[in-house]
């Protein structure tokens, strides 16, 4: 295998990993947890990810990849209410989940989409467009999807000073 294929695959290793612990780290921020400071620093892999990657469509399947983990570590109790009060078999629920979980990760893979162009655009300030490409598609994702859950400023929910 040559050198480059092999630099490509760490590559794409790396930004996946980068990815998934920005959703790790973001998931503990939120209430059950009680980490709600990492919430501030939990986007600086998957930004970092997502600046370094080539592709634009890698960098909306990080995304994808990036909500998947998020939505489905802050949404768990969507799984206790199917198997509890509707009666669903666990493995029922958790597919369902994962389908509901995969379309509203679409929104974080066309955050990352975005930013990537963003970054092959203008470079590293680009950086100054995330947070308002952020907040465009969790609106975008309560007005198409009707999902309002865990937007990122829930994670600072308790924090009476904030």
């Amino acid at each position: 295998m040559s050198d480059i294929k092999k630099t490509t695959k760490t590559t794409y290793l790396i930004n996946t990993s980068l990815a998934i612990l920005s959703a790790l780290t973001l998931v503990l921020s939120f209430p059950n947890f009680e980490l709600y400071y990492l919430a501030w620093f939990s986007l600086i892999p998957l930004l970092y990810a997502l600046s370094r990657t080539e592709k634009t469509s890698f960098a909306f399947l990080l995304g994808e990849i990036f909500g998947i983990g998020y939505f489905y570590g802050t949404c768990y109790w969507i799984t206790y209410s199917m198997i509890n009060y509707g009666e669903l078999h666990p493995l029922v629920a958790y597919f369902l989940a994962f389908i509901l979980v995969a379309i509203v990760s679409l929104f974080p893979a066309l955050f990352s989409a975005i930013f990537n162009y963003s970054v092959k655009k203008f470079g590293f300030e680009a950086i100054l467009l995330a947070p308002l490409i952020w907040v465009a598609t969790e609106f975008l994702r309560l007005n198409v999807a009707g999902v309002g859950w865990n937007a990122l400023g829930y994670s600072q929910g308790f924090q009476p000073i904030l």
